[in-house]
């Protein structure tokens, strides 16, 4: 029997430019953000086109609260080490001997609130940075804080991942498990394209999500 053909799906994206300026934050984005956000595409845009609404509500629900804990906790701990700043009359930020410049294409609103969590992962690094050199944290406060929170959203990445099944099985249910592959090839074809046309750019990493 001939394999069903499917149409080409002109899906939406923005690009941002993000620098990180910590190897912490550089690091968690490498690890995880691609993975991660292209999973969150199958669940923001995919599910939401081909799923009932129910079943988007509840997967989505999943993913809203788990990145808004996340951005939650770290908000707190960002407050609290810039309060911790200004007591000692710190103010003034390091800076990094190797910064990374990412260039990203955003395919999901959540793929874009979990780049949003890297950053303030990024900024809470430096925090701890600023307090270690100055001499108001020590060694092992600074680097205590750097891996807890790196292992946190390590964590939080993978069980966005982990949700991803349960969109894919909602696609197959109603028999569009063809489509949902179509459109992730789609994207990753576009990252691809990217990539090539940035090569002669070696301070610059062009991906998709």
């Amino acid at each position: 029997m001939a394999k069903r053909k499917t149409k080409n799906i002109s899906n939406p994206s923005i690009t941002r430019e993000i620098t990180f300026d910590t190897e912490f934050a550089q690091r968690v984005y490498r690890r995880i953000f691609v993975a991660c956000s292209r999973a969150l595409f199958v669940v923001d845009v995919v599910l939401r086109v081909i799923g009932t609404d129910e079943e988007f509500d509840q997967v989505d629900k999943l993913v809203i609260d788990k990145l808004q804990g996340a951005h939650d906790d770290l908000a707190a701990e960002i407050e609290r080490l810039e309060e911790m700043a200004e007591a000692r009359s710190v103010s003034q930020a390091p800076s990094y001997s190797f910064p990374k410049t990412v260039r990203i294409e955003i395919t999901s609103p959540r793929a874009n609130q979990f780049l949003g969590l890297i950053v303030q992962y990024d900024r809470f690094v430096s925090l701890l940075d600023t307090l270690w050199l100055n001499g108001v944290l020590d060694g092992k406060q600074r680097t205590e804080g750097s891996y807890a929170w790196q292992n946190h959203l390590i964590v939080v990445g993978r069980s966005l991942m982990s949700i991803k099944g349960r969109a894919m099985e909602a696609a197959s249910r109603r028999g569009k498990s063809e489509e949902v592959e179509k459109a992730i090839d789609e994207i990753d074809q576009a990252v691809d394209d990217s990539v090539d046309q940035s090569d002669s750019d070696s301070a610059t990493d062009t991906v998709s999500s």
